[in-house]
């Protein structure tokens, strides 16, 4: 592709946003972290779109760009007890689909988001995760496992 036909990004840069932010949550699960890693992925992006020639979807890209910039972080954030507590009691109340992703397990909160809400295939979703697809079918089994798990609690605490 030529300079005059060069892809610009940076409007679906926007329209990817809100998709790149609840990836990131489901990673970091601190919000104070989340934004900064979001604009670092998508300078990234438009800093290299002259290398993109269009073969992967823009999500995916950006999707794999935020997991390798949480994985470059010194840092492995877990979330605290009082996180998944507070996130319980929003779930039990509200109902709420972030909540109920806290409540989750890092890879599978990432992995059930990117299949299940983001519809992104399992070989794309492994691309993003830098696993196989049997791996993300395996975990999105443990997801799924995980959800019936808690509407089984949730059932039994309103009986």
């Amino acid at each position: 592709m030529d300079a005059n036909h060069r892809i610009d990004i940076r409007r679906d840069l926007v329209a990817l946003l809100p998709k790149i932010r609840r990836f990131a949550l489901t990673l970091l699960r601190d919000p104070a972290r989340v934004d900064a890693i979001v604009i670092q992925a998508c300078e990234q992006a438009i800093q290299k779109s002259h290398m993109w020639k269009g073969d992967t979807r823009l999500e995916v890209r950006l999707f794999a760009a935020v997991r390798s910039l949480v994985r470059a972080e010194p840092v492995k954030r877990r979330p605290s007890e009082t996180l998944r507590v507070t996130a319980q009691r929003y779930a039990g109340q509200v109902g709420n689909g972030r909540a109920l992703l806290d409540l989750l397990s890092e890879e599978c909160a990432s992995v059930f988001l990117l299949c299940a809400v983001e519809k992104l295939s399992y070989r794309e979703a492994a691309a993003v995760m830098g696993g196989t697809p049997d791996a993300i079918a395996a975990t999105m089994v443990a997801a799924r496992c995980e959800l019936a798990h808690l509407a089984v609690e949730t059932t039994e605490r309103r009986a």
